[in-house]
C-alpha cells in the first residue's frame, strides 16, 4: 500500500501545541446561533420524516426536508449533535436563515458519500490482474478515500493508466468505476466515494450563519456560494472535500473542490474558527470574474494540507478587494492529497491569482499574527504594485514564519518565499535554503514579523 507524506509530517513542535489547542477549541465550540421566527430540527438519530420538525421531540429525520420547509427570514434550522447524515445532493441556503446545531456530543456530520463502501462486496474483478470494477449511479467519483487516508484514490483518465495501488478510472458512459488494489477492496475497513457537488451553497444569498456543523467527502466545495453578503461560517469542521471534474462534459482533467468558497461579488464575509483539513484546492477562497470583495474576515482557521490555504482574486479591472486574514494558523500547503500522485510544487499558503498588477485595482490587504508552517511550495504568491501608482496595500503585522527542506523531495528546498511580489515594473523573488535566507526572503515583505526558523 503507498505511503503518504502526512502519516509522519510535522512542522514546528512550537505550533504543534497551538495547532492542537486550536483544533480542540473548535471541535468544542458550544452552539450560539439563533433567530427570531421558527426554528426547525432535524435528527439522524431521533427524527421522523412525518414530524412537523418543530422542536427536537419532532425532529425531522432528512436534511433533503429542508427544501420543503417555508423558510423565512428570521427562522433557524439546527441539526442534531451525533447525528450523520449521507448525501447524494447539497443543501441551498435561504437568505435570512441560520443553520447550527443542538443536542450535546460530537458536531452533526454531512457526509457526501451515498455509503460507506467497506466490506461492502459491491466490488467484482475486472479481467486484467489487480482490477477491480463496480457500477456507480451518482455524477462522479470525485474523490476515493479509505480508512480517512490510509489510501487515497488516485483519478486517472485512461483505464490503460491505471497501474498502482488505489488509481481509478470511472467510465461515465458506462457508469463503472475501475480501481487498481492489490487487494481485495471489499476488505477494506471504511471507504467513501463522493457523490459530486456542494455540501452546502447557494446563489445571492445574504445574512446567513453557518455555525458547528462537520462536513466531509463533498466531490465540490464544502460550502460554495455565488454572490453573498453578511454570511458568517464559524466553528465548523471540513474534511476531505474536493476532486470533482469541474466540466465533465467537456473537460476530464480540470478538477476543483474548495472547503469554502465565494463566488463574484461578495461582502461583509467572515469566515472563522473554522478547521480545515485535506481539500483538494483550496481551504478558503474568494474569487470571480467581478467584484467587489469588501469587509473580507478570515480569522482564527487551523488549515491544513491543502494546495493553497487562502486563494483570491478577481479578474473585473474595476475590482476592488479588502479583508483581513488575521490569527490563522496555514500548515503543510501542498502536502496533501490534492498534489498526488507527483507533488509539483505550485500554491501555497497565501495565494494571489492573476491580473493584480493591472492599474487602478484597489486591494487592501491586512495579513496580521499568522502561522505559516511548512509549505512545500510558496509561502506567498501575491503581486502587487506601490500603494502611489495603484492604490494596492499589503499591510503585514505579527507573522511567524517556519520553514524547511521538502520532506519527500530530492536535494534542498529552494522554497519562493514571495513568489513574484511586485514593487512598481519590477518583480522581486526570494528564495531560502537556510535561516540566514529565510529571515532576508521574509523581511523583504514582512519586516516586522514576530519569528522567522528555519528547521533543521
Amino acid at each position: 500500500m503507498r505511503e503518504y507524506i502526512w502519516h509522519f509530517l510535522h512542522g514546528s513542535e512550537t505550533v504543534d501545541p497551538i495547532a492542537n489547542s486550536m483544533r480542540e477549541r473548535i471541535l468544542q465550540t458550544p452552539d450560539r446561533v439563533s433567530g427570531v421566527g421558527t426554528t426547525y430540527y432535524i435528527s439522524s438519530v431521533n427524527g421522523n420524516d412525518n414530524n412537523d420538525g418543530k422542536s427536537p421531540r419532532t425532529a425531522l429525520c432528512s436534511p433533503e426536508q429542508i427544501a420543503g420547509l417555508p423558510l423565512k427570514p428570521g427562522d433557524t434550522v439546527l441539526f442534531e449533535r451525533g447525528s450523520e447524515f449521507r448525501m447524494t445532493q447539497g443543501i441551498l441556503l435561504t437568505s435570512g436563515v441560520n443553520y447550527g446545531a443542538y443536542g450535546v456530543g460530537e458536531k452533526p456530520q454531512f457526509i457526501g458519500s451515498a455509503r460507506d463502501y467497506g466490506k461492502s462486496g459491491c466490488w467484482t474483478p475486472y479481467k486484467q490482474q489487480h482490477l477491480w470494477q463496480m457500477t456507480y449511479d451518482y455524477a462522479q467519483p470525485g474523490q476515493i478515500i479509505v480508512n480517512d487516508g490510509e489510501l487515497v484514490g488516485n483519478r486517472l483518465f485512461d483505464l490503460q493508466a491505471l497501474q498502482q495501488d488505489g488509481d481509478y478510472y470511472f467510465d461515465k458512459k458506462g457508469c463503472i468505476i475501475y480501481l487498481y488494489s492489490d487487494t481485495d477492496p471489499n476488505t477494506y475497513e471504511h471507504m467513501e466515494i463522493s457523490c459530486g457537488g456542494n455540501g452546502f451553497g447557494g446563489k445571492d444569498i445574504h445574512d446567513v450563519i453557518v455555525e458547528n456543523l462537520y462536513l466531509k467527502h463533498f466531490g465540490c466545495h464544502g460550502i460554495g456560494l455565488w454572490m453573498a453578503d453578511h454570511v458568517t461560517v464559524r466553528d465548523c469542521v471540513f474534511r476531505w472535500i474536493g476532486g470533482d471534474v469541474q466540466r465533465p462534459e467537456t473537460d476530464d482533467i480540470t478538477r476543483l473542490g474548495n472547503a469554502v468558497e465565494f463566488y463574484d461579488t461578495s461582502n461583509n464575509i467572515t469566515v472563522e474558527n473554522n478547521w480545515i483539513y485535506q481539500v483538494y484546492d483550496t481551504g478558503i477562497t474568494f474569487q470571480g470574474t467581478q467584484g467587489p470583495f469588501t469587509n473580507i474576515q478570515l480569522k482564527s482557521n487551523l488549515i491544513e494540507y491543502c494546495i493553497m490555504s487562502i486563494e483570491y482574486w478577481c479578474a473585473n479591472k474595476a475590482q476592488e478587494i479588502q479583508a483581513v486574514f488575521e490569527d490563522n494558523i496555514l500548515r503543510y500547503a501542498n502536502y496533501g492529497w490534492g498534489t498526488l500522485p507527483d507533488r509539483i510544487a505550485r500554491g501555497g499558503q497565501l495565494w494571489s491569482g492573476w491580473q493584480h498588477t493591472i492599474p487602478n485595482k484597489r486591494i487592501d490587504i491586512e495579513v496580521k499574527n499568522n502561522i505559516f508552517d511548512c509549505s512545500y511550495a510558496y509561502v506567498f504568491s501575491c503581486p502587487w504594485k506601490r500603494p502611489e501608482v495603484c492604490e494596492q496595500t499589503y499591510t503585514f503585522e505579527g507573522n511567524s514564519y517556519y520553514m524547511r527542506d521538502r520532506i519527500g523531495a530530492k536535494g534542498g528546498f529552494g522554497v519562493d518565499i514571495n513568489q513574484a511580489f511586485f514593487f512598481g515594473p519590477d518583480a522581486v523573488r526570494s528564495q531560502a535554503n537556510n535561516q540566514k535566507e529565510l529571515e532576508t526572503a521574509v523581511r523583504a515583505v514582512d519586516p516586522n514579523a514576530k519569528e522567522i526558523r528555519w528547521l533543521d
